[in-house]
C-alpha cells in the first residue's frame, strides 16, 4: 500500500500558452526625437503639453495618423481653444500635419525632422 501523505505528485503542462498582458499603466512609447520635443516646447507651454499628448497618441495608434479629441487633451488640462491654437502653431512650425474636418477632430500626422534639423 502506498502512503499518500508521503508521495508528492508534480504535474507539468508542456502546452502552456503565452499570454500577452497589457501594461498596468499608460506610457509614452519612444523613441521620441529630442529636437522635435524641444522645438515644440520652445513654441509655448501649451504646445509642449500638446506635443507629449501627440507622442502618446502616436504610440497608441502605432504611428498611423490619429484623431486628437478634446477629451484626450482635457485629461492633460488643455482646453478646446488652447488645443486649436497649439495645433496651428505646431503645424506652422512644420512639426505636424493636420487634416481638418468641420465638426470633427483633426486627423494628426507627426512630421519627422530631417537629419540636418536633428543634428545636435
Amino acid at each position: 500500500m502506498v502512503n499518500v501523505m508521503e508521495t508528492e505528485l508534480i504535474i507539468t503542462d508542456t502546452r502552456k500558452k503565452m499570454i500577452q498582458q497589457k501594461p498596468k499603466h499608460k506610457f509614452i512609447k519612444g523613441p521620441i526625437p529630442y529636437k522635435w520635443i524641444q522645438a515644440a516646447c520652445k513654441l509655448g507651454a501649451n504646445e509642449g503639453r500638446i506635443a507629449w499628448v501627440l507622442w502618446f497618441m502616436s504610440g497608441v495608434s502605432k504611428g498611423i495618423p490619429f484623431k486628437l479629441t478634446n477629451k484626450r487633451v482635457k485629461d492633460f488640462g488643455i482646453g478646446r481653444r488652447q488645443k486649436y491654437l497649439a495645433l496651428a502653431r505646431l503645424e506652422k512650425e512644420g512639426l505636424i500635419l493636420q487634416e481638418k474636418s468641420t465638426g470633427a477632430s483633426s486627423t494628426i500626422t507627426l512630421v519627422e525632422l530631417s537629419a540636418k534639423e536633428l543634428s545636435y
